[in-house]
């Protein structure tokens, strides 16, 4: 019986010994950031993917905690133009944000945000308008019609319907939030998608940056 005690002990001490600890994915998210910051991409990379599976090691495969991990990770991706990658896991990240949070919760932003940049960026315009109107409701729902976060989703939400040839749904998504002037800086010129449409009917009441998820 002891001796059966003993040999348990040994099995299971290496497993607690690999425990990942909060303290290990801050330090892990801390070097992240300072060379994503840096846009030193290549070096984020490893970083990003490090901490998705410490976080899924430490709390399953499934938990909300791997949400804003798999947003990090997928933006990453995105900035060194692995769209399919990119795709991938913001794809997964929404799935787990709308399963544990429901189809409210604002966790869902920057996972939706970035999944609708990406079929933007990859000339899926219908994916994109669908995606990014989806979080362009969920963000005013949240923080009201005219929040200044909501800007980022605008741009490439109009450039799709502008690329499907839905003038009529772009110009008034582009003339709803004109009281969002207010808030912005004068130095952001306008995103790409609104010069076309200022082009083809005229000046915008307002002026948006141009995204990058």
């Amino acid at each position: 019986m002891l001796a059966a005690a003993v040999l348990a002990a040994a099995v299971l001490a290496p497993a607690v010994a690999l425990a990942v600890t909060d303290a290990e994915r801050v330090a892990v998210y801390r070097d992240f950031r300072a060379a994503f910051d840096a846009r030193r991409y290549p070096d984020a990379l490893p970083l990003a993917e490090k901490l998705v599976a410490l976080t899924q090691e430490q709390y399953g495969a499934k938990d909300r905690e791997l949400v804003n991990p798999l947003a990090n990770l997928g933006t990453t991706r995105y900035r060194m133009g692995d769209y399919k990658g990119a795709e991938e896991v913001y794809l997964r990240s929404v799935k787990i944000a709308a399963d544990t949070g429901g189809n409210g919760d604002r966790l869902l932003l920057r996972p939706l945000q970035g999944l609708g940049a990406t079929y933007y960026a990859t000339r899926q315009y219908e994916d994109a308008s669908v995606t990014l109107q989806r979080a362009l409701d969920l963000s005013r729902n949240l923080d009201g019609l005219l929040n200044p976060g909501q800007l980022p989703i605008l741009d490439p939400l109009i450039g799709s319907l502008v690329s499907l040839e839905r003038h009529g749904e772009a110009v008034r998504g582009a003339g709803r939030p004109e009281r969002l002037g207010q808030h912005r800086s004068a130095r952001h010129p306008p995103g790409g998608s609104l010069c076309a449409l200022a082009r083809a009917y005229g000046p915008l009441p307002f002026r948006a940056r141009r995204v990058r998820p």
